[in-house]
């Protein structure tokens, strides 16, 4: 019997790329090879209502995760972005990241867009390259509050450990009512408070990921009270208020 091929994401460069043409997925059915996503800044209230996430650690660096199952028949009210830009994604580059693609023969190869028009990023996929500039600029804001949170001691180990980056963190409520008060309103005047508590919220959705794969299960049930939402919609704001996000351009 063959084993099937292991999908690996690599990065964008026109020495590996040029003359392959790239197509979107039908289904979720690649969530198989991508076990977890980053989160950024500016859709953590939206993930918040979709599904569990936590705080990572790699190479130094501290950020949202949330872990995913395996199911082509995930669905979502909000679409988190690295899915909503597969088979293109990001891949860490000395202490940064720079824009690559998933080895998925579903949607790289010889027939879709082309992804180069010669030595350069083909211009249907300048946006692309813009949103993912905005989006590292919401990692960076989100490893400013792992740390300050680390820092103020409220953040526990889980048992839970994602298959990609290891040990996952999560708020330890007993820790953060225990916090002096002016602490916390340091905490609240970086946002990082808010995600805090954000990330408390999320594990609500435990029960429902535990479940078994059922592509016909309903996904739109709310989770939240409206005041949760009106919560998570005053953390975004916080989160985004006065950031810098001109779009860049990310190195192919």
């Amino acid at each position: 019997m063959i084993s099937p091929v292991a999908i690996t994401p690599r990065p964008l460069t026109h020495k590996d790329c040029a003359g392959l043409h790239w197509r979107s997925p039908s289904d979720f059915g690649f969530t198989d090879h991508v076990p977890s996503v980053l989160v950024g800044a500016s859709e953590l209230s939206s993930v918040t209502l979709e599904m569990p996430w936590y705080f990572a650690q790699a190479n130094g660096k501290w950020h949202a995760l949330a872990p995913l199952r395996s199911d082509a028949g995930l669905k979502f009210n909000h679409v988190p972005f690295l899915l909503r830009m597969y088979p293109f994604t990001l891949l860490p580059d000395a202490g940064s990241f720079v824009l690559g693609i998933w080895q998925d023969p579903d949607c790289i190869g010889e027939t879709g867009h082309p992804i180069y028009d010669g030595a350069q990023l083909h211009p249907r996929l300048e946006p692309v390259a813009n949103a993912f500039s905005r989006f590292v600029k919401g990692l960076d804001a989100l490893h400013k509050i792992g740390s300050a949170l680390h820092e103020a001691g409220i953040l526990q180990p889980t048992p839970r450990q994602a298959r990609d980056t290891g040990q996952l963190f999560q708020t330890d409520e007993d820790a953060l009512r225990a916090l002096p008060a002016d602490t916390l309103s340091e905490l609240a005047k970086s946002g990082a408070l808010g995600a805090a508590y954000a990330q408390l919220l999320s594990r609500n959705h435990l029960k429902r990921t535990a479940r078994p794969k059922v592509a016909s299960q309903p996904q739109n049930t709310p989770v939240t009270r409206e005041e949760d939402r009106a919560f998570l919609d005053a953390l975004t704001d916080d989160l985004l208020d006065g950031a810098e996000l001109k779009p860049g351009a990310l190195a192919p």
